[in-house]
C-alpha cells in the first residue's frame, strides 16, 4: 500500500511535463467529472490501465491524425525487470507509444532491455516535475475501434464524417446507429456520430438540392404550361380553319 501511494505522488507530476514538456493533452477541464478534469490518470480499458495517458493531435492540412501515449510510472526499485515491460507494452492495444519511466537513472542492462521488449524508458525528475527522455518508443499501430473506445472514456468522439475528434462537451454532436449488412435487425450495436460542422454542412447541401431541384421543378412545369397554352392555342386555330 505504501509503495502505491508513492507511486500516486509521481502521477501527476509526469502528467505534468507531459502537458508542459511534450505538448499532450492529458486532461479535460470541460468534462463534468471530475476524474477528467484531473487528468488521464488510472483510466483504461478491459483492466489495461496505464498511470498516465496523453493525446496529441499529429495529423497535417490534408487529415487529422492523433497520437496515445501511455506511462507507467514506477517508484524507485532495485531492478526493473522484464515483467515491468510486459505490464507497460499491454497499453499498445490502444496506445501508439509506451513507457515506463522512473524517479532514478536506468541501468545499461534496463536500456538494453527495455529495446528488446519495444518499450520506450522516462526518467522523472520528482522535483522539477520534469520527464527525461532516454530510450523512445517504437510505434504501434492500435486498432481503431480501441483507440475510438478510449477516446470516447475521456469524451472525445469521433466524427464519421471528417473523422477528427471533438470534445463532447464544447459541441453539439448526433449519435446514430446506421444499417449494417450483418445486423441481425434494424439497429446495429455500435453508434456513429457527425460532429456539428458537418452535419450543420450536410444540412446545408441537403437544403441547396432540394431547392435546386424545386427550382428546376418549378421551371419545368412553367414551360410545360406554356407548351400547353401554345398546343391549345395552335388547335384551337386550327379547328376554326377548317370550319371556314
Amino acid at each position: 500500500m505504501k509503495r502505491k501511494k508513492k507511486e500516486n505522488t509521481l502521477w501527476a507530476k509526469a502528467k505534468h511535463s507531459l502537458e508542459r514538456d511534450y505538448g499532450y493533452i492529458c486532461s479535460n477541464p470541460h468534462s463534468k467529472r471530475d476524474k477528467l478534469k484531473r487528468g488521464f490518470i488510472n483510466i483504461g480499458l478491459g483492466g489495461i490501465i496505464p498511470d498516465v495517458i496523453g493525446i496529441k493531435d499529429i495529423g497535417n492540412q490534408y487529415e487529422p491524425k492523433i497520437e496515445i501515449i501511455t506511462i507507467e510510472v514506477k517508484e524507485n526499485l532495485p531492478n526493473y525487470k522484464e515483467r515491468h515491460m510486459d505490464q507497460v507494452r499491454r497499453s499498445s492495444i490502444f496506445a501508439h507509444k509506451v513507457f515506463l519511466a522512473a524517479p532514478r537513472e536506468f541501468k545499461p542492462e534496463e536500456v538494453e532491455l527495455a529495446v528488446k521488449e519495444r518499450v520506450g524508458l522516462f526518467e522523472l525528475n520528482p522535483d522539477k516535475q520534469k520527464l527525461k527522455l532516454i530510450v523512445p518508443s517504437p510505434p504501434f499501430e492500435p486498432a481503431e475501434n480501441k483507440v475510438i473506445e478510449l477516446m470516447r472514456r475521456l469524451e472525445y468522439y469521433k466524427c464519421g464524417v471528417c473523422n477528427c475528434y471533438w470534445n463532447k462537451n464544447l459541441i453539439n454532436i448526433t449519435g446514430y446507429r446506421p444499417m449494417h449488412a450483418f445486423s441481425e435487425d434494424e439497429n446495429t450495436k455500435f453508434v456513429k456520430f457527425i460532429c456539428e460542422k458537418c452535419s450543420s454542412k450536410l444540412y446545408d447541401l441537403h437544403h441547396k438540392n432540394l431547392k435546386e431541384k424545386f427550382a428546376e421543378e418549378w421551371k419545368f412545369t412553367k414551360l410545360k404550361k406554356k407548351v400547353d397554352s401554345v398546343t391549345f392555342q395552335f388547335k384551337k386555330a386550327k379547328s376554326k380553319l377548317k370550319s371556314i
